[in-house]
Parts: C-alpha cells; structure tokens; sequence
C-alpha cells in the first residue's frame, strides 16, 4: 500500500512540475514580446530623430496656395525659374477651364553641380537616394522643375511644383543616370516664388 502512495505521490509531483515548466515559457515568451515591441517603438523614434535634414522634405510632388491673381503667380514662378538660372523650356498657354485658369511651365535641365572636386558631396546632399556606381565619376548633377498653376474658386492659385534630378557619371558607366530629389531645392524655388509675390504687394 505505501508503494502505491509512493507511486501516485511520485506521479503527481513530475506532473506539477511538468505543468509548471510548460507554463514558464509562454509567460517569457509574452514580455519578451512586449520587450521586442517597446525596443522597435524606441527604435523607431530614434530613427525619426536620426533621419539627416537633408531627407526630411521629400515629397512627391511640393504644393502651395497663394492668395494672388493667377496672372500674378503665373509671371512669379516663371520669374522665380529665370532667378535659379535656368531657363523656361516650354509653357503651355493659360487656358480656362469651367472659367478657372490654369496652365504648366517647364524648366529646362538646369545644372546646379559641375565639374568640381565636391559634385558627389553635393549631389548627395540635395539627392533622395543618388545612384550607387562604385568607382564612380559623377561630373554634373542638374534638375528639372515642372510647375503647374491652377486658378481656385476663392480667387486664389495652386501650384504644385514636380521634378527630376539627373547627373552624368563619366568613369563607370558614362551615362545619364535618372533619381529623385530630396526636396531642398524645390523648397528654395518656392521661396522665391513667396518672395516674389510679397514683392508685389
């Protein structure tokens, strides 16, 4: 009889320990995972905190409204163009549409970086993601704004501002290559798009 307590004893002891054991890990498992996801929280805003001024302004596309006359803005963002250094490479004639304005001016390709010991350092300073070439030459870097200029019904004007960055590398590829701005420069002409308007009032 004292062998069989013994027994049932022995028993239901390895099952408590048993039971127990297999319930410890789902509990580590549970704040190891609350662990994991407050660190990729903290890692997260670390990240926002350590992203480089230069990618803190890239949009798709860059838009503002000004309370002046479409004729105003119009004769600002192509003046604005012309005070990058750059030229106008095509204008599509104002048209009105359900009695609103709107037309598009095109710059060309303007060069902002050439042949200089700094055109990497500056192409990546004002570039998205520049194109990685190993051993790479890069001997310009140019972009090209294309504005858009719609009239509101309030009387004020939209523009939205698209580009394309583009630069030539000379020792690896000897080709165009095509990317994305960060937005620097695209900030800078809508500056002077503001500033000429405030001229104006």
């Amino acid at each position: 009889m004292n062998n069989k307590l013994k027994y049932y004893f022995a028993t239901f002891i390895l099952l408590a320990i048993f039971t127990i054991i297999n319930s410890n890990p789902f509990t580590i498992y549970a704040q190891e995972t609350e662990k994991t996801e407050e660190a990729q929280t903290d890692s997260t805003e670390e990240y926002d905190e350590d992203i480089p001024d230069r990618l803190r302004f890239y949009k798709e596309q860059y838009e503002e409204t000004y309370n002046f006359t479409f004729e105003i803005v119009w004769g600002a963002v192509k003046k604005a163009i012309e005070n990058t250094g750059c030229l106008i490479e095509q204008e599509s004639s104002p048209k009105q549409v359900d009695g609103l304005y709107k037309g598009s001016v095109k710059s060309n390709m303007c060069v902002f970086v050439e042949n200089t010991d700094s055109a990497f350092a500056l192409l990546n300073n004002f570039s998205y993601h520049l194109p990685v070439i190993y051993g790479g030459v890069w001997i310009n870097g140019r972009i090209q704004y294309k504005f858009s200029i719609r009239e509101q019904q309030d009387g004020s004007c939209k523009v939205i501002l698209k580009t394309e960055m583009s630069g030539f590398e000379q020792k690896v590829t000897s080709q165009v290559h095509f990317w994305k701005s960060n937005g620097l420069l695209e900030m800078a002409i809508l500056d002077k798009v503001k500033k000429i308007l405030e001229e104006q009032q």
